[in-house]
């Protein structure tokens, strides 16, 4: 039986350590970790075997949270349901963050007993990028938001995609409420027809137009020099 169990053993790490993603052991009794794999060590900057007898919360990065209160978090969810899945953000050996897209799930092993087993996918540069689109368009939204042009942008069915702090004020519609609708959702049939025939003559034409259009406000009919312009794709396309 030690023989098997030491065979066991070894085939269990021969496979893991041939695995690409990150891959660590706990030990639910005390949650400290009992194996990792040569992904998982170098991620996170450590040399093998590490990190093993160590509390897993030493690899749970402060993000939002103390990292033993997110370890214990995790192994609560774990101890109730069996598995775990969602963005996790590990800490580096030099204290940086390695955002992660972590799968842990319960098994009965014959070499380490009942243990939870984490796959963990390095995702930082998609959680960089995806940070970066945020700022960018939260950077938008403040420049066009400060400014008393009524500015908007919609898709070539008409639909609003954006529409900027003065555009609801005027017309009484919030950002998330004009999000999907046309101008005939929002504006009387006769003005919409007009804004509709306007915007697409400028997907048609491929350049900026100026218009004189009409828009209807609490007291009264306004007119406004309005430009629009088309948007285009990386292929040259107008969207």
């Amino acid at each position: 039986m030690p023989d098997e169990l030491h065979a066991s053993s070894a085939l269990h790490r021969s496979i893991l350590e041939r695995l690409s993603v990150g891959v660590n052991v706990v030990r639910p009794a005390d949650g400290r970790i009992v194996y990792t794999n040569a992904a998982f060590a170098r991620m996170l900057g450590y040399a093998p075997d590490e990190l093993v007898g160590r509390p897993v919360s030493i690899v749970n990065a402060a993000v939002g949270q103390h990292p033993e209160a997110r370890a214990q978090e995790i192994m609560d969810h774990l101890r109730r349901t069996g598995r775990w899945n969602g963005p996790i953000a590990n800490r580096h050996k030099d204290g940086s963050v390695v955002w992660c897209r972590a799968d842990v799930q319960t098994l009965d092993d014959s070499a380490w007993g009942s243990v939870w087993l984490a796959e963990h996918v390095d995702v930082s540069e998609e959680r960089r990028i995806a940070d970066a689109l945020n700022e960018s368009e939260s950077r938008l939204q403040s420049i066009v938001d400060n400014t008393t042009a009524v500015i908007y942008v919609k898709d070539l069915d008409g639909r609003y995609l954006l529409t900027n702090r003065r555009f609801e004020t005027l017309f009484h519609v919030t950002r998330e409420s004009a999000c999907g609708r046309t101008d005939f959702d929002i504006f009387p049939t006769q003005a919409a027809a007009e804004f509709r025939a306007n915007h697409v003559a400028v997907a048609r034409a491929g350049r900026a137009l100026e218009f004189d259009e009409a828009a209807p406000l609490d007291d009264g009919e306004h007119n406004y020099i309005s430009i629009k312009f088309p948007l285009f794709r990386a292929t040259g396309e107008v969207y």
